[in-house]
């Protein structure tokens, strides 16, 4: 993803994988829309209303500490992570309630 080649581009690989996702979960209808700043869309009246209905992804590699670099990080993950309590409720250091389930 970081090369930015034609092959693997974001904007490829969501054009070659969301049509069969959407296609698999049709009965769910499925939508993507464009994520305004975080957290001010979260709490505001339009993303309260739709929270009940709605994921909020988050594209963290297995080698990053939750939230990244939080407040120096202007990307997604360090909006995440400044605004919300995932860096300490997501890592087993600070969380002891966190187990390991396989699935």
């Amino acid at each position: 993803l970081n090369e930015n080649s034609a092959q693997t581009n974001y904007a490829c690989l969501k054009e070659e994988s969301l049509p069969a996702v959407q296609a698999e979960y049709a009965q769910d209808d499925i939508q993507v829309l464009s994520l305004p700043r975080i957290p001010d869309w979260a709490f505001s009246a339009e993303g309260l209303s739709r929270a009940p209905v709605s994921l909020l992804v988050n594209a963290w590699d297995p080698w990053s500490m939750v939230g990244n670099g939080n407040r120096s990080d202007n990307s997604l993950d360090g909006y995440f992570g400044r605004c919300t309590a995932m860096a300490l409720l997501c890592w087993p250091e600070t969380n002891p309630f966190i187990t390991y389930q396989k699935i």
